[in-house]
């Protein structure tokens, strides 16, 4: 739908909601970063810890498996309220007629057409719960090999 055939309130509505959404989209990005690189941050200092004390035991074992398995859960939280706000955005930015040519730019479109489709998959999340996933098991592996 292009911009023109909305009235004047609604595509101020939509000009309102726009940032706020497009603000949302790249909080939620930047907050699964901060929990990935926190969390990350502990598994490595609990590595240096277990390696300099030679501490072993299977409840640290189980407490290092519940732990990342929380953050894991949260980190897929937080990617599902992106890919939410996500999909916001590119419902207004349709209605914006962004992708639509001749409304902002003479001969094409102002946003190219591929941003109109959210990936089916969320690499960023795949490649931080990997990251994690990894230094678990080097945890793991620490305390088993002490």
């Amino acid at each position: 739908m292009e911009n023109q055939t909305l009235d004047p309130q609604k595509l101020e509505t939509l000009r309102r909601l726009y940032p706020i959404f497009k603000q949302e989209v790249f909080d939620r990005r930047d907050q699964t970063m901060k929990i990935a690189g926190l969390a990350s941050g502990f598994l490595l200092f609990l590595l240096f810890l277990i390696l300099y004390f030679a501490i072993s035991s299977w409840l640290l074992i189980l407490g290092v498996i519940i732990f990342t398995g929380i953050i894991i859960v949260e980190l897929k939280q937080h990617s599902r309220r992106h890919a939410q706000a996500k999909l916001g955005v590119i419902e207004i930015e349709k209605a914006l007629g962004l992708f639509e040519p001749g409304t902002y730019l003479p001969d094409k479109p102002l946003y190219p057409e591929h941003w109109k489709i959210r990936p089916l998959r969320d690499y960023g999340l795949i490649f931080y719960a990997s990251c994690l996933i990894a230094m678990a098991i080097l945890v793991i592996l620490s305390l088993l090999a002490i």
